[in-house]
């Protein structure tokens, strides 16, 4: 079941509710006043007055609030609702004032009241107009009991309230000067604080974008497009930390392109560096996605194989020899087929990245020995992986 709350979820529309519940208590202080004037006889309203002008005013207090609440206030030009509130509000003030003579001084303070609220929204120019009504209210009210000499009124006591009044409010006014002139330094102050965020937001964002694009280019081979050395450094400390968390092996593999000197020098290295960059995509259609890919240097490739195993690390290294040893290179007449050779070894627990290299190489050495479009494995490591082969490095 939702329950109904008080104050709207909006900041802005909750302020104007909680404004407009406290304006409101001018209204709760103005009707109490009639009654307590009217119980001990100071003021001249009957009772049916007296009912159905508290009935309207709460009726407009329940439906202003509601506007807030509901947000139907944003649907009118002025949000806010100042100017109809201090309207009303000095309307049933009046309405009160000429009903009693007692009374009447306390009465006054409400119209203080009401032109207080100005200073929330009105500029200096509305809150003077707002005093001029006032004083013109009060001056019309003074006016009417003299004309009909009303019984009780005293011309001279009024009067002196009336120039009270009005000094009050010119002071008034002068204070409502001063605030507007705070209220829109802040609002320049705001706008500019929001500019300033906007532009220091862009600039973060440009900022962002120039880091990410520059470690791009400083993990990016410019040539294949795949990662480079750097790339690899982090990546493999990057699987490492992890192994020694859960123990699961990575194979290291280094792919040589076969007699890469002799492409560059009958074609030029144009053409080879083309031929590099169809190796790479090769290797990467070759290997599954989270494999990660990079040029170790030269004609060289390093792979890293998550979650390897010895029989997985062997098909993948087969794959990706078969797949370039099948491949077309259309720009080059080669006789015979491109290939490469690779040594492949298993990061276990206990190794260190150095190691793994070293072995991976030695095997890629290995693998050239034997007459290259080789791949070669060191599993001497792990002591199970060995006993399993019995030996400590394989070749196929």
């Amino acid at each position: 079941m939702t329950r109904f709350s008080i104050f709207p979820a909006g900041n802005k529309q909750r302020a104007l509710t909680e404004r407009f519940l406290l304006s409101a208590s001018a209204y709760v202080v103005g009707i109490s006043l009639a009654w307590i004037a009217t119980a001990f006889e100071l003021a001249e309203i009957s009772t049916p007055v007296l009912v159905w002008s508290t009935g309207i005013i709460s009726f407009f207090i329940v439906g202003m609030y509601f506007l807030y609440r509901f947000g139907a206030n944003n649907n009118i030009e002025d949000s806010v609702l100042t100017r109809l509130q201090m309207l009303a509000a000095i309307g049933w003030s009046s309405f009160f004032i000429f009903h009693t003579q007692e009374l009447r001084g306390a009465f006054l303070m409400v119209y203080l009241f009401i032109t207080m609220f100005s200073f929330f929204t009105l500029n200096r120019a509305q809150t003077v107009l707002i005093a001029f009504l006032i004083a013109a209210a009060y001056g019309w009210v003074i006016l009417f009991d003299w004309v009909r000499q009303t019984p009780g009124f005293n011309l001279q006591v009024n009067l002196l309230q009336w120039v009270i009044l009005s000094a009050v409010l010119v002071w008034l006014c002068a204070i409502a000067g001063y605030m507007t002139h705070v209220r829109e330094k802040v609002r320049k102050s705001s706008i500019k604080i929001q500019q300033q965020n906007a532009l220091i937001k862009e600039a973060n964002q440009e900022l962002e974008q120039a880091l990410a694009k520059m470690e791009l280019m400083a993990n990016t081979d410019e040539l294949t497009g795949i990662g480079n050395r750097h790339y690899f450094r982090q990546q493999a400390h990057s699987m490492v930390k992890q192994q020694y968390v859960d123990e699961n092996s990575f194979a290291v593999c280094l792919v040589d392109v076969d007699h890469f000197k002799c492409i560059n020098d009958q074609y030029g290295h144009h053409k080879g560096d083309r031929a590099l960059k169809q190796i790479a995509r090769e290797l990467r259609v070759a290997l599954p996605d989270e494999t990660i890919l990079a040029r170790f240097g030269g004609e060289e490739f390093v792979v890293l194989l998550p979650n390897a195993a010895l029989k997985s690390t062997m098909e993948q290294c087969e794959k990706m020899r078969t797949s370039i040893e099948q491949y077309r290179f259309s720009e080059l007449e080669l006789s015979a087929p491109l290939t490469v050779s690779i040594g492949a070894t298993l990061f276990c627990s206990g190794d260190n990245l150095d190691s793994a290299l070293r072995r991976a190489d030695q095997s890629l050495y290995k693998a050239k020995e034997a007459g290259r479009n080789k791949c070669a494995y060191d599993f001497s490591l792990d002591p199970s992986l060995k006993q399993d082969l019995n030996l400590d490095s394989s070749i196929t």
